[in-house]
């Protein structure tokens, strides 16, 4: 029995049942082959092959108004879904396409098993037990939209694709046979033609802060583990070895350029050592030279430094400069040294580090040298130097531009040690001038140091103790009498105080100098001998 157009009938054309299925016999019987409680059947003499039968489908579709808009106020009405009989050749066995969408005004047809015309698929909910950890498959979706699968290769394979290997590690471009044949296959990230085993390539389109390579490690061991953000190692011969070559060169203006930029940062304290960069170098075989760390300034101005730390510089090594014979010209012995040395203003001085805290200053207090002073005496000595400012991430200067003076103090050592050589010379022939002088009773015009052994009182002047304390003598010698004035200056030579002022018979006087009032620093004592000075330095420390 069949039902067409609300009439039932008997035959096998045009075939649609909706209810239960039945097999009789002259329309009685037991039914048969009832394997459903209800079914929609339909049929037709024969269904062609290929994809142009269009009259073969069960179609579900909703009619409007004329005015419902879309196909839903046509004719034909609005397609919700249908249902499919397909074979592609004759004599193939008939499957069954279910389609979702409107077919019949697109004028397409379902040709997968299910086929989704447009629109999205949802899962609102995915089972909670039914996690895959042993899955080996993936599913994956070609061009046209079939959802199908692949395996993860795992190694061995023809190509040089991502592989998961047997303890779950996701690699590629390895050295399995007949993977990756010549180990010519690169991986490239942000780049089309990679031309490193791992080829990273980052051009920012927008303003801001970028890195190409950023590795982060955080670890959950125990203080005994060894845990490294990056490691880069080579095993290689050829005339330039690097384990890692890094260049930074701007296109266009920059505040700073850095080519590592390293920073150590231990919330626990509980290092025993933290380092930022840690160079080690250590030789095999027939190595010339093995160096941890070298740093070398190509170009750039008078600024540019090769290395510069902003901190104390500790080594446990020798300070080895350059120093051979065939690597100078112009090799002069150094004279005038003792006259350039008693120029020099050694000064005790402590830094401004809460104006300058990006150049990391020591705050205890320092010995040393002006650097403007140096440069009026030698100026070969003194350099121009910078920092850079300080910005944050979002552009805000933290600490300026600083632009300063340093000096080189190597140099004072060949300095110190010829004008040590002329003074001996001087004390030799002085040594010479005495003997001649006691020899022969007569001191041949000659002005003697120790001419005291003569009669002679010679005008001087101590301060005792220097450093100074709260109460300090001075001890002053009046070689010649008459009129004597004791002042005291600061260290820019502005007078502070006149101490005492008179008339003085030759002798040795002694002044009680109280310097309770006095800020820690250096100060000039002056004894004026008939307007002749004789100058000695005093310098004050915190009293305690």
């Amino acid at each position: 029995p069949w039902m067409r157009n609300g009439v039932m009938g008997t035959g096998n054309s045009d075939l649609f049942y909706l209810g239960h299925k039945y097999a009789m016999t002259g329309g009685t019987g037991a039914e048969e082959n009832d394997n459903s409680n209800i079914v929609a059947a339909w049929g037709d003499d024969e269904l062609p092959a290929g994809y142009g039968h269009m009259y073969d489908n069960y179609t579900f579709r909703y009619v409007g108004t004329p005015s419902a808009g879309n196909s839903a106020g046509s004719i034909e009405g609005l397609e919700i879904m249908r249902l499919r009989p397909f074979r592609r050749n004759p004599g193939d066995r008939i499957e069954g396409f279910v389609g979702i969408g409107d077919w019949v005004n697109s004028a397409q047809m379902p040709e997968q098993r299910l086929d989704v015309m447009n629109g999205l698929v949802r899962i609102r909910q995915l089972p909670t037990d039914l996690e895959m950890t042993g899955s080996t498959k993936a599913m994956v979706v070609d061009a046209t939209g079939v959802v199908g699968w692949r395996t993860f290769p795992t190694g061995g394979g023809t190509d040089c694709r991502w592989a998961l290997n047997n303890v779950n590690n996701l690699i590629t471009a390895t050295s399995w046979s007949g993977l990756c044949v010549g180990q010519d296959k690169f991986v490239g990230i942000g780049i089309a033609g990679p031309v490193a085993k791992l080829h990273v390539n980052h051009v920012p389109i927008a303003t801001g802060s970028h890195t190409a390579v950023v590795a982060d490690l955080v670890a959950a061991g125990s203080s005994t583990d060894d845990n490294n953000a990056l490691i880069a190692g080579i095993i290689a011969r050829g005339r330039n070895v690097r384990a890692v070559n890094i260049n930074a060169s701007p296109n266009g203006t920059t505040t700073g350029l850095f080519g590592v930029d390293a920073t150590v940062y231990d919330p626990f304290s509980s290092s025993a050592v933290s380092i930022a960069v840690n160079g080690s170098a250590q030789s095999g075989g027939i190595t010339q030279q093995v160096i941890g760390v070298q740093g070398k300034n190509i170009g750039g101005n008078s600024t540019s430094r090769a290395g510069k730390f902003i901190d104390d510089l500790e080594y446990t090594g020798s300070l080895i400069p350059p120093s051979d014979i065939n690597l100078k010209d112009n090799v002069v012995p150094l004279t005038g040294a003792l006259a350039l040395i008693e120029q020099l203003q050694p000064k005790r001085y402590t830094f401004r580090t809460a104006q300058y805290p990006q150049m990391n200053l020591p705050m205890e207090p320092q010995l040393g040298l002006i650097a403007q002073d140096v440069q009026a005496i030698l100026p070969e000595l003194v350099h121009s130097s910078y920092m850079a400012e300080v910005v944050d991430s979002a552009g805000t200067i933290i600490s300026p531009e600083v632009n300063y003076m340093g000096m080189e103090y190597l140099p004072l050592v060949a300095l110190l040690i010829a004008g040590m050589q002329e003074q001996q010379d001087q004390i030799a022939q002085l040594q010479q001038d005495l003997s001649l002088c006691c020899n022969s009773g007569v001191n041949q015009g000659r002005s003697m140091s120790s001419a005291n052994d003569f009669g002679v009182v010679e005008t001087d002047l101590r301060i005792v103790p220097n450093p100074v304390a709260a109460n300090t003598q001075l001890r002053y010698t009046v070689g010649t009498p008459g009129r004597v004035r004791l002042e005291v200056s600061d260290g820019m030579g502005r007078l502070i105080e006149v101490l005492e002022e008179g008339q003085r018979t030759a002798g040795e006087f002694t002044y009680h100098w109280n310097t309770s009032q006095l800020a820690p620093g250096t100060y000039y004592c002056t004894l004026l001998v008939n307007e002749e000075p004789l100058v000695k330095r005093a310098v004050k420390l915190n009293d305690r």
